[in-house]
């Protein structure tokens, strides 16, 4: 008897739940339709995205491109003067903070000179 009414609880149980997730297909189902609607778009969108990304690859390659790194001509880089000198850092320059530099010491004695 006891073992019945156990069963009859678990089959209350079980019955709420299919009940709820009928509720929850019912639902989600209008969306399957629309879902198989975007499939197609979104493969050519894909495609497109992937053309699209080899072109601009294709245009960055050919703009970075000069006659230094490329076999094009040197009449072909354009009016851009090169610069005469290779562009120095400014600032403070010299060894790291803290560390002891090679400059020779300068001999300080406590004689004065002839003036």
């Amino acid at each position: 008897m006891h073992r019945l009414s156990q069963l009859e609880k678990e089959n209350q149980m079980l019955k709420k739940e299919s009940w709820e997730l009928r509720k929850r297909i019912d639902r989600l189902e209008p969306f399957t339709g629309e879902n198989k609607d975007f499939r197609p778009e979104n493969s050519a969108l894909k495609t497109e995205n992937t053309e699209l990304k080899s072109k601009v690859a294709e245009l960055e390659d050919r703009i970075n491109s000069n006659s230094r790194n490329s076999s094009k001509l040197p009449s072909s880089d354009g009016y851009r003067k090169k610069p005469a000198f290779p562009i120095t850092k400014k600032g403070k320059q010299g060894g790291h903070q803290g560390h002891q530099g090679r400059t020779p010491a300068t001999e300080v004695s406590g004689k004065e000179g002839p003036l």
